[in-house]
């Protein structure tokens, strides 16, 4: 019984979680197809490469040592897939390209209608996630094949290139009110607290002692955007996301503190003239 580069993905999978129904969950598969997929790697191996017990599962020898080398036999095909598919003269293909929903509201309308239209081969799946850094697990995973992050974790496994900057910082409407007032003593902040940029600041706001009377959070940007151009208070955005949004409606409050942002795009090393159409249009795109 013969195994694929499928079967090895989800049993780096098994091997990371240690838990086949949270594994089979992450893969989007049902258990009895991942338990198939670790059965045929055991019949091609020849030994059992889990420890099942009451308390979980566990590595066998042979299992950490598959484990430590899956990665390099799914590179190794990845890269021969790649010679194949690089030596037609079309670009052709299914990749998938992941980010943040507000990254993806200010980058992909802005090359993925033109890079369809100029490849009628190429197909692009895209999903977004709520943090860049699962963005780049997927990346590094083999789960999708690009991502387009802010501020990513260097990683050997990826090829980096920034794209561009952005700026994180407090907004408010143009019509300034007491809800959107820093002086007023009740003006309102909406952020989203999950992020690290938003912790930042929020943690500089307070050293500077800044009179604000309610936080509200809301994990979308472009609420935040939507509720500081309404005059409800002064909302922590990213300027792409705030000029996408609310352009003219709001602004950025110049005397409080900013973060600085790196866009960039992430993949693996890729030989495909698909995937080289892809990142070309991506980076003339995004800027």
């Amino acid at each position: 019984m013969s195994f694929s580069v499928f079967d090895l993905k989800y049993y780096l999978e098994v091997s990371r979680t240690l838990n086949i129904s949270r594994a089979a969950e992450r893969l989007g598969i049902s258990q009895p197809a991942l338990s198939q997929a670790i059965k045929r790697l055991e019949n091609s191996f020849g030994m059992e490469l889990l420890e099942r017990s009451r308390s979980g599962i566990q590595l066998t020898r042979a299992g950490q040592k598959l484990t430590n080398s899956a990665n390099s036999l799914i590179e190794d095909f990845e890269n021969i897939k790649a010679d194949i598919v690089n030596d037609t003269t079309d670009v052709t293909g299914h990749y998938t390209i992941g980010c943040h929903p507000s990254v993806a509201q200010y980058s992909v309308p802005y090359f993925l209608p033109e890079l369809l239209k100029k490849y009628p081969k190429l197909h692009i799946d895209l999903r977004h996630f709520d943090l860049s850094r699962t963005v780049a697990a997927e990346v590094i995973d083999f789960k999708i094949d690009f991502g387009i992050v802010v501020n990513p974790i260097r990683n050997p496994d990826l090829v980096i290139t920034k794209l561009c900057d952005d700026i994180v910082g407090f907004w408010r409407s143009t019509k300034l009110n007491k809800l959107n007032d820093i002086e007023s003593g009740e003006a309102n902040l909406f952020c989203n607290d999950s992020l690290s940029q938003s912790k930042t600041l929020l943690a500089k706001l307070k050293q500077n002692a800044a009179k604000i009377d309610r936080v509200i959070t809301s994990n979308s940007l472009e609420v935040i955007a939507a509720l500081t151009a309404a005059g409800g208070g002064i909302g922590i955005i990213p300027s792409k996301v705030a000029n996408q949004v609310a352009a003219k409606k709001i602004e950025l409050i110049k005397d409080l503190p900013t973060f600085k942002d790196e866009i960039a795009l992430i993949y693996r090393p890729t030989k495909t003239k698909a995937a080289k159409a892809i990142i070309d249009a991506i980076k003339s795109a995004v800027v």
